[in-house]
């Protein structure tokens, strides 16, 4: 077969040059050039970068020519894109050598005026025609721009010390460092729970020591979600990551912290924060389009493995009441304290005094305070009076340093509860929705108690514990029963004293107060609109803030006043976690209303 085909490509050639021998075609090269022929010897990309040095102050570029014979200037014309930042001093000739085939331009620069990662752009052209060659570029378009003076990405403290850095300073762990990241609210369903050994690594920007970045890698749908630290404050800020999620209708979306989706100042409220010792991060992110369209929020952490976590947190819960042979009462409480605890003391006060107020009561030593002996113990405390009570445990490292704090109420009557149950009335809430605007009035059922020694004092037992529609488990304080009471002893003037909920939505215990009385009408009992202020107690440091009751829609239908069976709405899956499922998103129902509510009445004193 090779044979063949040889000798058929031979006989083609053959013909080809007896066709050429016999036509009368004569053949013309193309005229040679007689001038210098200048051009630019790099043309072969479209455009040129150049990845400019700090600690320089120029770049070279060649030119060539092809006829060499004398000196020669050739003038030169430098056009910069009208989007460049960068002043360049860019020569207006270049002169070769007698014989010279290259010459060489210096082009100058001021690093200090250069933006990090600002690319310029320009184009240098050959002015004198009468030079220029048509086999060679006439015109070069070259970018500049000076990258962030970044460290390598490293993973272990060993590279960091090898590449000369404070070892002190590296946050992460001697082994390839990864970390489990829990989500709160991402809207995406891939996205819940915790997400284990993503791996970490850390950079520094050299030329700024307090601006480092944490990178996570193939993190959510396998792209990086880049973190901006401060290592002097601790402080963390997260640029609009991508995170490869893309939306017919809304396009892609990204994630950022709270403060660059709302645009505003509210890192005092939402901070972002990291924690070298522990090597913890709480971040409080949002999701959103490039409208800064916000598809959730909330808080999510990102624990480095290889850091151990104190454990200083703190239980309390009420077990009842005991009484001794002579005839001594006392409440029952069974305390748990965390593993790191060197100590923690507890103390009783009454029911009004708030957790908070309580806990720096025993560390300042205001508040005499027992010991706990254990950190698994149940203890005795002598009650002698009627009343209700809080009982308060703090935690302390071997520092001597508060760590966390619990506590629990109850209420002692030596004669027995004065409290009997009418049965489930049908209550609707209009509380929550002074706060979370998703949280619309909602109507269920509730158990009611009456005191059996001052008619027309009534209670709620947990109505915004397991029973309130819009709570996830973990939304509320389960180590006791929490009882709305209502003085309904003037019919015409109802009232509601300050206190706990029960409920905590991430921004600490909720807690309410009567501002304006209700009526007692028909077994029915209702309130005005704005009749009560609702606080959080991690918000603004725990002052009435919100209104409660702002759609007029409180009632409380007592089970006397109504002979049918409770109704009630169905229960509206809108909470602060809960999403409901649009197109391919999750579209997280929860938003405080401009961010936290504007209404903000004076503190109630």
């Amino acid at each position: 077969m090779r044979k063949s085909i040889k000798y058929s490509l031979l006989a083609v050639l053959a013909v080809m040059g007896l066709a050429s021998c016999s036509n009368d075609y004569e053949y013309s090269g193309a005229e040679a050039l007689k001038n210098a022929q200048v051009f630019f010897a790099d043309t072969t990309l479209a455009i040129t970068s150049y990845d400019l040095d700090m600690n320089a102050n120029s770049f070279d570029v060649e030119i060539q020519r092809v006829k060499t014979d004398g000196e020669l200037t050739v003038a030169l014309e430098n056009h910069q894109d009208p989007t460049s930042t960068t002043q360049l001093n860019v020569p207006a000739s270049v002169t070769f050598a007698d014989g010279a085939k290259t010459a060489t331009i210096t082009i100058g620069y001021n690093p200090e005026t250069i933006e990090f990662e600002d690319l310029n752009r320009d184009t240098l052209i050959i002015a004198n025609a009468e030079y220029t060659t048509p086999y060679g570029g006439t015109e070069y378009r070259f970018a500049v721009s000076i990258a962030e003076p970044w460290s390598p990405w490293f993973s272990k403290k060993s590279e960091w010390v090898a590449a000369g850095f404070d070892p002190e300073a590296w946050p992460l762990s001697e082994s390839e460092s990864t970390c489990t990241y829990t989500y709160n609210e991402c809207p995406f369903s891939s996205l819940s729970g915790e997400d284990p050994g993503l791996p970490i690594s850390y950079r520094v920007n050299i030329n700024n020591p307090v601006q480092a970045q944490f990178k996570i890698e193939h993190w959510a749908f396998n792209v990086e979600l880049i973190l901006d630290y401060n290592p002097e404050t601790h402080n963390v800020v997260i640029p609009m990551n991508f995170i490869g999620a893309v939306d017919e209708e809304l396009g892609p979306f990204y994630m950022t912290d709270v403060t660059g989706w709302q645009q505003q100042d509210y890192y005092s409220r939402f901070p972002c924060t990291y924690d070298p010792e522990a090597g913890k991060f709480v971040l409080n992110v949002a999701y959103v389009t490039e409208s800064l369209a916000c598809y959730g929020y909330g808080e999510e952490t990102i624990q480095v493995d290889g850091f151990y976590v104190p454990d200083y947190s703190a239980r309390a819960l009420y077990a009842g009441i005991l009484k001794t042979p002579t005839e001594d009462c006392q409440a029952v409480v069974d305390f748990k304290v965390g593993i790191d605890v060197d100590k923690a003391k507890y103390a009783l006060t009454e029911a009004t005094v708030t957790e908070a107020a309580a806990a720096a009561a025993i560390v300042s030593g205001e508040l005499e305070a027992e010991e706990l002996p254990s950190d698994s113990i149940r203890v005795f405390i002598p009650v002698e009076e009627d009343g209700k009570y809080r009982v308060t445990i703090v935690t302390f490292d071997a520092e001597g340093e508060a760590q966390e704090s619990a506590s629990c109420v109850f209420e002692f009557e030596k004669g027995g509860s004065s409290w009997e149950s009418l049965g489930m009335g049908q209550y609707t809430d209009d509380f929550m929705s002074g706060i979370f605007t998703s949280a619309e009035p909602v109507t269920y059922e509730v158990e009611v108690l009456a005191s059996t020694k001052t008619p027309g004092l009534y209670r709620l037992k947990n109505a915004y514990g397991a029973a309130y529609p819009y709570n996830e488990e973990g939304d509320w304080d389960d180590s006791m029963d929490y009882f709305l009471e209502i003085d309904a002893t003037d019919p015409a003037a109802v009232t509601i004293a300050a206190q706990e909920l029960g409920l905590n939505w991430g921004y600490g215990m909720i807690s309410v107060v009567g501002v304006e009385p209700g009526t007692l009408t028909d077994g029915v009992i209702t309130f005005p609109a704005k009749a009560f202020y609702l606080a959080m107690a991690d918000y603004e440091g725990g002052q009435w803030a919100f209104y409660g009751n702002p759609n007029g829609a409180f009632k409380l239908v007592l089970p006397s006043a109504s002979n049918q069976p409770a109704k009630f709405s169905p229960k509206k899956k809108i909470s602060h976690r809960n999403v409901n499922k649009a197109t391919k998103l999750y579209t997280v129902k929860k938003t405080l209303k401009n961010s936290l509510k504007n209404e903000k009445p004076v503190t109630l004193k």
